[in-house]
């Protein structure tokens, strides 16, 4: 993703940052709606990675609760004690999820709905925060763009703003004090980038 999207910025540095924010933002505010029909239908999952099947599972409850809440979410932080995360997957969404037989995922129908965090940013917003946490969150992304696009190298500001925003809606808790420091040094990194010779980017 990084190496794509940087590719673009090369092409046009202050265009494609900015759609980058833009769709970024757009991804935070709508996920539940975006995830939430597709989920509801049913992914056969029994081909994929256990841990890509159990994020699909956690996905569907979370936007479950975050439908139980809009407004304001659960509470920062409070992933860990939504009403039912450590329940176990039910007979109905490991059939949902194509998951029932035990020899293709094993440990599936033992894991916990919730055990530590969404695995995805935005919805991790959306649970805790709700509505006024999404707003931030994606007028946060927006702004990104926008810095990655007035950065001394957009190519690659657009790199790492892709790269991470990959992480951090497959991976690590919102708020988990390594990854939101990861963040900031990258941030520092790209403020700090020299120049190119010749003059400012095109775009």
């Amino acid at each position: 993703a990084g190496a794509l999207a940087g590719g673009a910025a090369l092409l046009a540095p202050r265009l494609v940052p900015r759609l980058l924010g833009a769709g970024l933002a757009a991804a935070i505010l709508l996920m539940p709606l975006l995830l939430g029909p597709v989920l509801a239908r049913g992914v056969p999952a029994d081909g994929i990675p256990p841990s890509a099947a159990h994020r699909l599972m956690i996905w569907d409850f979370v936007i479950g609760r975050v439908a139980e809440k809009p407004l304001l979410g659960w509470g920062m932080e409070a992933s860990r004690s939504v009403p039912g995360h450590r329940d176990r997957a039910s007979p109905e969404l490991l059939a949902r999820f194509n998951l029932a037989d035990p020899a293709r995922a094993a440990w599936i129908p033992t894991a916990e709905m919730l055990p530590l965090h969404p695995h995805n940013g935005a919805l991790q917003l959306w649970l805790e925060l709700g509505l006024p946490g999404a707003l931030l969150g994606g007028l946060l992304a927006w702004l990104l763009g926008w810095a990655a696009a007035r950065s001394a190298r957009p190519a690659v500001a657009t790199a790492m703003l892709a790269a991470g925003s990959v992480t951090a809606m497959l991976s690590f808790g919102a708020w988990q004090e390594w990854w939101v420091g990861a963040e900031l040094m990258a941030l520092a990194a790209a403020a700090l980038l020299p120049a190119p010779r010749g003059g400012p980017p095109r775009g």
